[in-house]
């Protein structure tokens, strides 16, 4: 099978963008909701930022609100070399186009 096959007219497959689920996670998780047809439970009042963690965690209906491990959350800043980091996008970059010609979507903005 030709990976455009898998794609072509299939409407069993959502691809979340990770970077706006951690962003906007109630709007990411309606989206996810209306995909699988679900009432929409989730939404904004499922979610606070947490200031120090500088990430949103969740609320259950029935618990006190929870977050990710202390793991998650943590700074990605650690110093990659420039040259590095745009060996990387060129490598990566018709990969990125192919799957949002697939997907038919625009590019995932990779962040790095």
């Amino acid at each position: 099978m030709c990976s455009s096959d898998l794609f072509k007219n299939n409407n069993n497959i959502m691809i979340i963008d990770g970077t706006k689920l951690s962003q906007e996670p109630a709007v990411v998780m309606r989206q996810v909701q209306d995909f699988l047809g679900l009432e929409n439970l989730v939404d904004e009042k499922n979610f606070y930022f947490d200031q120090r963690r500088k990430l949103f965690c969740f609320i259950s209906p029935n618990k006190a609100p929870t977050c990710t491990g202390q793991g998650k959350g943590r700074s990605h800043n650690f110093p990659v070399a420039e040259e590095t980091k745009q060996m990387l996008r060129d490598f990566f970059v018709p990969f990125n186009q192919e799957l949002a010609r697939l997907l038919e979507r625009e590019p995932f903005q990779w962040d790095f």
